[in-house]
């Protein structure tokens, strides 16, 4: 899954409305206020967007940071995974 977010300087503007409507007298909560204006700074969403399982991030983890056990054979595998 894909997300394209784009946002041009005119537009930043309008996204800085969204953030503070002085014509309707309300205000975004802080957190919704914070993920507009750094989605505006980044140019995008500013996180990753996910729906591995935690074990899948963790295995990932993992194999970033070479950590884990590691086998010589095949056949090693298969008797750690009976």
């Amino acid at each position: 899954m894909s997300i394209a977010w784009t946002t041009k300087a005119h537009t930043s503007q309008a996204h800085a409305g969204i953030v503070t409507d002085k014509a309707q007298g309300q205000r975004t909560s802080p957190t919704c206020d914070l993920f507009l204006r750094q989605s505006i700074r980044d140019n995008g969403m500013p996180f990753k967007i996910t729906r591995e399982p935690a074990e899948s991030i963790e295995a990932h983890r993992q194999v970033d940071a070479y950590e884990g056990r590691s086998f010589t054979s095949s056949e090693d595998l298969m008797k750690n995974l009976l």
